[in-house]
């Protein structure tokens, strides 16, 4: 949600004009849900199978490459198809967050913890287009894609040392 709100002026950088922007930029801010709606359901069928957390770290490894991607393309096609690209990487977070504290904590606590995940993405829904547009306003577009790579990057460290931390649960749940 992070570079949302400077979609649109990154497609401008990108076109050099104000012609058709806003058409392109929806387009370009389109295909991203796209991309996630078509990997959804086939990247929780493949953790169903290889495992939620192995999917989780791989779709993480992947988004992060294509957002810190986005911040040097210098073409409007080519930034698509790593929207898109980061799109399906997307689709395969959520489905395997959810499944794995499903999984993880006892039924007494799954509630309250689904509760407290839903909670934290609207709090990243709300501030990270803020912190994007600021910092988009003072270090230009490509700093959003950088600065949202690192978080995407933090995301994948807490994963591998949740994966670490509970690996004798994990080996029982994935084998």
């Amino acid at each position: 949600m992070s570079v949302e709100p400077i979609i649109a002026e990154h497609v401008r950088f990108l076109t050099g004009s104000t012609d058709d922007t806003a058409l392109y930029a929806a387009v370009v801010f389109s295909i991203t849900a796209f991309g996630t709606i078509l990997s959804s359901p086939n990247l929780g069928k493949l953790a169903d199978r290889m495992g939620h957390m192995q999917v989780l770290t791989l779709s993480l490894v992947a988004a992060t490459l294509f957002l810190a991607a986005q911040a040097v393309v210098d073409d409007l096609i080519a930034f698509a198809i790593l929207r898109f690209l980061t799109g399906i990487a997307l689709g395969g977070i959520t489905p395997t967050v959810v499944a794995t504290i499903r999984r993880l904590l006892p039924d007494t606590s799954v509630g309250l913890v689904l509760g407290y995940n839903v909670s934290a993405q609207y709090i990243g829904q709300v501030a990270g287009p803020v912190l994007a547009g600021w910092l988009g306003g003072i270090a230009g577009t490509h700093s959003v894609f950088i600065a949202t790579a690192i978080i995407t990057a933090v995301g994948l460290i807490t994963a591998t040392a949740i994966r670490r931390h509970f690996r004798h649960h994990l080996a029982a749940w994935e084998a």
